[in-house]
């Protein structure tokens, strides 16, 4: 895990971020239930992310900005558990999307709507 500097971490990849998840988080992993309570709460804290964002950008502000960045550590958060219960890494997932919106970029169809375009 990335070094602490008075009590904040540094050059923190998302690599830290989900092997520290692994071993602070108390409630059990890797069952149907912890899947589903961690793809829950990713839906709840999307929701949050959106509004701060739709904030930020009515009124945009140190404050407002620093709620959007908050929500979005939420996100990126329970998107690691998320992928921990996959059993993935963040950095997998990261390459395949990559590829994904390559492949569509190449076929000319990255726009529209749709898993299999």
């Amino acid at each position: 895990v990335a070094t602490m500097s008075g009590g904040t971490p540094s050059e923190v990849t998302v690599e830290d971020l989900q092997l520290w998840g692994q071993h602070a988080w108390k409630a059990e992993h890797g069952t149907v239930e912890a899947a589903t309570r961690f793809g829950d709460k990713l839906v709840e804290e999307t929701s949050e992310f959106d509004e701060s964002l739709v904030a930020f950008i009515n009124n945009p502000s140190e404050e407002t900005k620093h709620a959007a960045i908050s929500e979005a550590g939420d996100v990126l958060w329970y998107l690691a558990r998320v992928a921990t219960e996959l059993g993935v890494s963040l950095t997998d997932i990261a390459d395949a999307n990559i590829r994904k919106l390559s492949d569509r970029r190449n076929r000319g169809v990255l726009g529209g709507e749709g898993d299999n375009r």
